[in-house]
């Protein structure tokens, strides 16, 4: 069994959230947020938004010591709040707003940034809390991003809840109550990979192939096949990426169809792929 993610605590006296591992292992996808809440895709809204409490705006910072790149300064009103970027990562090379929320008398904001290539971490992302009498604050760790893309946010009373995917078969949530931000990981049972997902891992199957000729991939994982340098094209590389995290991916079985494929040169039927990589009963870490 492997070892739960544990939760990341970004703000002030941080408290997890309560783990349903704790209470008995993984759990269904439908219980592991609150019912009823209205989902929305996270949205970009430009290098700048009105808040009650002036214009959040972004500005070019002090040169880093890695040139050409650039910090990122974060304005409020038209003074400075913070300062953003020359991470040794690079995430600041594109930096946005995006979605705005109002919670009774405080604003929060979130922003996404990252360093803009094909082969780059995913987005991270920032909550900034604006509130009467306080300090702004931002809310930011290097975990605070989607590895498979999913970005999804509601909104519900005084609370704030993000869906940021899944990562090694436990869902990424994220939770802000009025006062702290907390992201938790919470154990997903096993369920049927989506067939349109499923079709895409299947195509890789050919570029998985034409680059591995001649070599012996019995033995690796998937996360290990991914990380030899030119054993995918980038497109099929990160596809591959986010599906391995999904609860019900079996990356050991698409290997073992990728090595096949590459001992005998025949593709295996799409239906044989699925039962053995896609299926839910056939999952394993």
């Amino acid at each position: 069994m492997k070892a739960l993610l544990p939760p990341i605590s970004i703000g002030f006296c941080a408290a997890a959230l309560a783990q349903p591992a704790a209470q008995g292992g993984a759990v269904p996808i439908d219980s592991v947020f609150p019912p009823g809440l209205e989902w929305n895709s996270i949205t970009t809204s430009g290098e700048s938004v009105e808040t009650r409490f002036g214009t959040l705006a972004l500005e070019q910072g002090r040169r880093c010591s890695a040139e050409p790149i650039f910090g990122v300064e974060l304005l409020l009103a038209g003074e400075s709040i913070a300062s953003l970027g020359c991470t040794p990562d690079g995430d600041y090379y594109i930096v946005r707003f995006k979605d705005r929320f109002q919670h009774g008398d405080t604003d929060l904001v979130l922003l996404g940034a990252d360093a803009g290539g094909s082969g780059s971490p995913p987005e991270r992302l920032h909550l900034i809390v604006l509130a009467p009498g306080a300090e702004p604050r931002i809310l930011m760790d290097p975990e605070f991003r989607s590895l498979d893309g999913t970005q999804r946010v509601a909104s519900d009373g005084g609370e704030l809840w993000l869906d940021l995917g899944f990562r090694e078969g436990a869902l990424k949530r994220g939770h802000f109550d009025g006062a702290t931000f907390v992201i938790d990981y919470v154990p997903i049972e096993r369920m049927p990979v989506p067939r349109a997902s499923c079709e895409d891992a299947y195509s890789t199957l050919g570029d998985c192939q034409q680059r591995g000729r001649g070599n012996d991939y019995s033995e690796l994982t998937l996360n290990e096949l991914l990380g030899l340098v030119g054993s995918f094209s980038t497109a099929s590389r990160r596809g591959l990426q986010s599906l391995s995290h999904y609860p019900g991916f079996n990356g050991r079985a698409y290997v073992r169809m990728c090595q096949a494929l590459i001992s005998t040169g025949s593709m295996p039927a799409y239906e044989s792929f699925e039962s053995a990589v896609c299926s839910s009963d056939a999952a394993t870490p």
